[in-house]
């Protein structure tokens, strides 16, 4: 695995006076520890799967065993895109494998997880792939998590026709999707090059009849603003902004050199602790 950035040092907080976060994916797994008194960030670490390799997590988890102490509070994003958004007035628990089955390929070696979104009346439902659900489970006792398409409308913006917020990851981005503060669309999706980001934000478009002028979008995560993807998605898109995660989250120095929307899937998860 591929170590993509890592501020602060492993001896540079207390457990039981931090906040753990936990972002986990197939392809990329990364970690924050926040000082808890002021929930300012002290420590961040990301890693990328390399070719062949699969369930990053463990591999982390058993590479930093400061992750092995306990924490004052715990909180994970998972980032995997079998999942599905079910209305509350439908919604069943006991049917929550059927509705996944339902839309998505079964699945025997993962588990169930729901986060229920009441200001939208809806339930987020997805895989968590058991190998990873054993360790979080038992080690994270009291931890809390949702699934991440959760966590951008628990912190959703409102107040423009559509909005669309990207975040990129490792080979990896999320579009959430709303249309006056409603969700419309929230899905995960990999790329391998620029042109299949900017192909997949064109097809939504089309698939929503959405005027690219009547659009705003917020960008976030592993982007560069004088990289040739931002270029290419500013020719196609008038209305583009970087997310403002300064607002949202406080950062020691040691993080003063990176932009902050680097860090605003982090910040929306600890705005949930």
């Amino acid at each position: 695995m591929k170590n993509m950035l890592d501020i602060g040092g492993s001896n540079s907080f207390e457990g039981h006076q931090s906040v753990l976060l936990i972002e986990i994916a197939d392809q990329f797994t990364a970690f924050a520890v926040l000082n808890s008194p002021d929930k300012t960030l002290i420590r961040y670490c990301c890693y990328s799967a390399e070719e062949g390799e699969e369930a990053l997590f463990p591999l982390v988890f058993s590479r930093h065993p400061e992750l092995h102490q306990p924490f004052s509070q715990v909180a994970i994003a998972y980032y995997f895109d079998e999942a599905v958004m079910v209305p509350a007035r439908v919604h069943h628990s006991d049917m929550d494998n059927l509705y996944l089955k339902m839309t998505i390929a079964p699945k025997t070696d993962a588990v169930v997880h729901s986060d229920f979104l009441a200001d939208l009346g809806i339930y987020c439902l997805y895989y968590v792939p058991v190998s990873i659900n054993n360790i979080v489970s038992r080690t994270f006792l009291t931890g809390k998590y949702w699934h991440m398409g959760s966590l951008h409308l628990k912190n959703r913006e409102t107040g423009y026709p559509f909005t669309m917020l990207v975040d990129f990851k490792a080979n990896t981005f999320s579009v959430i999707l709303l249309k006056d503060g409603q969700l419309q669309l929230c899905q995960l999706y990999h790329y391998s090059t620029p042109e299949d980001i900017l192909y997949i934000l064109l097809k939504i478009c089309r698939q929503f009849t959405i005027s690219q002028n009547d659009l705003k979008i917020t960008l976030s995560g592993f982007l560069e603003k004088d990289s040739m993807l931002y270029r290419e998605i500013f020719k196609y898109f008038r209305h583009i902004e970087f997310a403002d995660t300064i607002a949202m989250l406080k950062c020691a120095d040691d993080f003063s050199s990176l932009p902050g929307y680097y860090f605003d899937s982090m910040a929306k998860l600890a705005a949930c602790v």
